[in-house]
């Protein structure tokens, strides 16, 4: 149980790390995208429509490498949690199969 909390303080670590490293870069694609939605509301040429598909557009191109980042990250540590849990299930079963034998013999 104590390895299982281990690893649990890990995959939290290296999940607060990642946003950490990613905070200043998530806040200037925010700013531009806020700056772009004022460019595009107040442009009086555009339909309302055409201002919602362009806003729209703008949020998946600017904030597209943010959700890229973080999904690598998310799967890297995902990785990294499912083989360190089958480590720890592989051990308690080899510790489990020890105590086995050593009864039926």
């Amino acid at each position: 149980m104590q390895e299982l909390r281990r690893i649990t303080l890990l995959w939290d670590e290296l999940w607060l790390g990642t946003l950490v490293q990613h905070h200043a870069e998530i806040s200037r694609r925010l700013q531009q995208l806020e700056l772009e939605v004022v460019r595009v509301e107040d442009n009086a040429s555009l339909s309302s429509a055409d201002k919602d598909r362009l806003i729209a557009e703008k949020h998946r191109i600017i904030l597209k490498p943010v959700s890229n980042n973080l999904c690598l990250s998310f799967l890297a540590t995902l990785y990294l949690y499912v083989h360190k849990m089958f480590v720890f299930l592989f051990l308690i079963m080899c510790v489990v199969f020890v105590r086995i034998c050593t009864k039926l013999s």
